[in-house]
């Protein structure tokens, strides 16, 4: 017998959810940012993802800075976020990248990673309702 489409969600179904590994064709995103869904594939900075939650987490607020091109995003995305998601922790993100940079980018990928009323020039990670 098929499991009720409509029935509501179990616990065991809301950890596999969010759990589930989804592997992308290459193991390397190139230059692009890992995103969040290739937490799996995301590893070599465990200790500074541990830092960093553990902080957000102590302080609800917390600023990641650094050169350009050196993986604040990649870190963010597929390392705290994952981390603070499994741990069912409410995280409120209002990602952004600096207009100039954003403006160098194609017009389709502007609009489709952010719209024109959403930008900012910070990267904000809060844990906050």
């Amino acid at each position: 017998m098929k499991p009720d489409a409509s029935a509501p969600a179990t616990a065991e179904d809301t950890f596999d959810a969010v759990f589930a590994i989804r592997l992308p064709p290459r193991p390397y995103p190139g230059l692009r940012p890992f995103e969040q869904h290739e937490w799996p594939i995301f590893f070599g900075r465990e200790r500074m993802t541990d830092e960093i939650v553990e902080r957000l987490l102590g302080l609800r607020l917390l600023v990641v800075h650094g050169d350009s091109g050196c993986g604040k995003s990649s870190l963010v995305r597929a390392g705290v976020l994952p981390r603070l998601e499994q741990a069912g922790v409410n995280v409120k993100v209002v990602a952004v990248i600096s207009e100039e940079l954003f403006d160098r980018q194609g017009a389709a990928y502007r609009e489709s990673v952010l719209p024109a009323a959403a930008r900012y020039d910070a990267m904000v990670v809060s844990t906050g309702t």
